[in-house]
């Protein structure tokens, strides 16, 4: 549960995981709230980096339209104690109860909730959905980013897609059993790598919660990032050691023009 209050609009920030990427258009609910207000509070709690502010999970078409018609103050029920990661489930539960999400925001909604390891049961509990429906709407995070954008305009079906992606998976079954002794070698970054802490950390600083982390760790930006830093940490050193061993044998290094 959570505590009623009226807050300033500048103290409330968008969660940057904000499930809903398609608002709509808001003209008829700006309307509605120039002449009634805001009627059902927003859903926030206390932002986790900043001081004094509070962060978005449910409510962000009507945080929108209360912008545009330039209220000063709306109703919220501040909740608190939610973690990320809860945060998250909050934001899934309350706009699948709504029905206000298309299936490819349903569906990247639950793949950042299987990025923080959890599993379909998991997201099925939470959300009150069958564990089928949850399976329908993951397999869509086997699409392309030019076939998930199909499916967000409408063009593509979600049925459809998602049957395109069983089909898919049939035929890499039928070809991978055509061979006894096909294996995929196991990955290679995954939360046993040695940097994995380090990526995981500035995955979650970036604030990358809505991209696919890689072996549940990092997203490849990441991890990307992460592996060059520890590069050049490994190459100063190496320079140094060089450095100091010549130096020792009274050898000056020859350097060379770039």
């Amino acid at each position: 549960m959570g505590s009623n209050a009226y807050l300033d609009m500048s103290l409330i920030h968008p969660h940057p995981a904000n499930i809903r990427e398609e608002l709509g258009d808001l003209s008829e609910l700006v309307d509605s709230v120039r002449a009634h207000g805001v009627v059902q509070p927003l859903v926030v709690r206390p932002h986790p980096r900043r001081q004094g502010a509070f962060e978005l999970l449910a409510g962000h078409r009507r945080y929108a339209a209360a912008r545009q018609a330039g209220c000063d103050r709306v109703p919220v029920t501040v909740r608190h104690g939610v973690d990320d990661g809860q945060a998250l489930e909050l934001m899934l539960v309350e706009n699948c109860q709504r029905r206000e999400l298309n299936a490819m925001e349903k569906a990247e909604a639950m793949g950042a909730l299987i990025n923080r390891d959890y599993t379909a049961a998991d997201i099925a509990r939470t959300t009150g959905l069958s564990s089928s429906t949850v399976s329908y709407y993951v397999a869509l995070l086997e699409l392309d980013d030019a076939s998930r954008d199909k499916v967000r305009s409408g063009l593509v079906t979600a049925t459809d897609a998602v049957a395109a992606v069983r089909r898919t998976r049939k035929r890499a079954r039928a070809k991978s059993g055509s061979s006894a002794e096909f294996a995929w070698e196991p990955d290679h970054l995954t939360g046993t790598h040695m940097l994995a802490r380090k990526a995981r950390r500035l995955c979650d600083a970036r604030e990358h919660t809505m991209r696919r982390r890689i072996g549940k760790t990092a997203c490849g930006q990441c991890w990307e990032s992460t592996i060059r830093a520890d590069e050049r940490v490994v190459v100063g050193v190496i320079a140094d050691e060089l450095a100091s061993d010549l130096e020792s044998t009274g050898t000056t290094p020859v350097r060379t023009g770039r």
